[in-house]
């Protein structure tokens, strides 16, 4: 079960608050092709944090396919 990191804002939409995540590969994959046809290794090199965001939400949402984790104890 291979996973991806990823960053975004924290719940202040702010720089200096940030938020690390991770998902399944297989998953973000799925929601990569709707979003915007990337794979994972050029969506990795570049997304923006607006992008993230909107993929946090989507993982928040569905927590159970997408197996969200957060890094360093952050939990929503």
């Amino acid at each position: 079960m291979s996973v991806t990191s990823l960053w975004t804002y924290g719940d202040r939409n702010s720089i200096d608050e940030a938020i690390q995540f991770e998902v399944l590969n297989d998953w973000l994959e799925d929601v990569l092709k709707e979003f915007n046809g990337l794979d994972i290794a050029t969506f990795k090199t570049e997304y923006t944090w607006d992008e993230t965001s909107e993929i946090l939400r989507k993982a928040e949402e569905e927590r159970e396919s997408s197996k969200l984790k957060f890094i360093e104890g952050v939990e929503r």
